[in-house]
């Protein structure tokens, strides 16, 4: 879930990049209107579908051009597979999970091209997205808005991760902890559900929790390593601990959901007053 910049490539210049592009005149209006089409999807499939059912050769044709000409490192489309190129680089970690080690391998077309052959090589349609993610969205789409995967170039909501995404502490010693969605001041029903289900169809919430159960049991393991450092390792210094923890992962955003799950940990009484003594062998007062 991020944000990013949509990219700066014209459509005419990707369509003049092809020799003899068919439908070239059709392409660069419909991705010109982008902006609108892709939420209002229902409106713009029952055109597609329309323009289709007059041109049978039209859907196989666009498949083709981005197959075998646009994503193809073939030398006789060196200049189309150039912009291909510069979109896919165009960011090192995937914007639908902002994983940290998920890098781009591929790119995504939002609206999928076999539903949607106008936007095959329509430059706002094609996100980088990493292996993973692109197996979970497949050929994904929808024409309700709540149940539409957040845009990484267009949904400015992915930017208030920091305050949705929260956690909440499984209280057993055998501790476990459960990530989940926010509804924020401000949001629509829409909204909310959007999000929740861009969270939930991508299994970010499994992603998140693996990751975070690996911070959290090295800080733990930290705590133990330096608490001789301390003339009396307390509650005290446990909660300045974690303080500083979540305080950091504050200023540095690259992983929200450690700073969701440390955030939880200071607030839960029992995690700060119970497990993380019982765990590091502190003597509880």
């Amino acid at each position: 879930m991020k944000k990013i910049d949509k990219p700066s490539i014209t459509q005419e210049d990707i369509c003049n990049s092809f020799k003899n592009l068919d439908y070239k005149d059709r392409i660069i209006q419909e991705s010109n209107e982008y902006d609108q089409n892709v939420y209002d999807v229902e409106n713009f499939l029952n055109k597609e579908n329309e323009f289709t059912r007059m041109d049978n050769e039209f859907k196989q044709y666009m498949k083709n051009t981005y197959s075998n000409r646009f994503s193809s490192s073939n030398k006789s489309y060196k200049d189309s597979y150039a912009f291909y190129k510069k979109l896919r680089s165009s960011v090192e970690v995937c914007p639908y999970c902002n994983y940290f080690t998920r890098t781009v391998r591929q790119l995504d077309h939002y609206l999928p091209k076999s539903i949607f052959p106008s936007f095959a090589i329509t430059a706002n349609n094609l996100v980088p997205i990493c292996k993973e993610c692109n197996e979970d969205k497949d050929n994904y789409y929808s024409i309700k808005k709540e149940a539409m995967l957040l845009h990484p170039y267009y949904d400015e909501v992915a930017n208030d991760i920091l305050q949705f995404l929260k956690c909440k502490v499984i209280e057993n010693f055998n501790i476990g902890f459960q990530f989940y969605i926010e509804k924020l001041e401000g949001w629509d029903e829409d909204t909310y559900k959007r999000v929740k289900f861009h969270f939930e169809k991508l299994k970010l919430d499994k992603l998140y929790q693996g990751d975070f159960i690996a911070d959290f049991t090295g800080f733990i393991g930290y705590i133990e390593e330096i608490k001789g450092l301390f003339p009396v390792m307390d509650k005290d210094v446990i909660k300045k601990l974690v303080e500083g923890k979540v305080n950091s992962l504050e200023k540095q955003g690259n992983k929200p959901w450690s700073y969701a799950g440390f955030k939880s940990v200071l607030e839960n009484n029992w995690c700060m007053n119970t497990y993380i003594p019982h765990k590091c062998s502190i003597e509880q007062t």
